[in-house]
């Protein structure tokens, strides 16, 4: 979802500064999403890594269970026809 800035008008000299604030703001929220989109490397609950292979199965599960210290990991493995894997993290505990 895409927010447009009602309130301010950037041409007004009076608004600049709360325009600019609002404008970081906004840029900083995208940034997030962008980077959560992206980050391959993202093991949360609900990740989806598709067309992995058995070293990135090997990686997630490490990762999760031995650098960020949980006790459990679920995962969902599907096998393509090409023999690559779609991991879905179900759920960490």
């Amino acid at each position: 979802m895409i927010r447009f800035a009602d309130n301010f008008n950037p041409n007004n000299d009076d608004d600049n500064d709360q325009y600019d604030q609002f404008k970081k703001h906004d840029i900083d929220k995208v940034k997030k999403l962008l980077k959560a989109i992206f980050d391959s490397k993202s093991h949360n609950e609900g990740a989806f890594h598709e067309s992995a292979t058995l070293v990135d199965l090997v990686t997630i599960v490490d990762e999760v269970l031995f650098q960020e210290k949980h006790n459990s990991i679920s995962l969902i493995i599907d096998k393509n026809a090409n023999n690559s894997l779609d991991i879905s993290v179900k759920k960490i505990k």
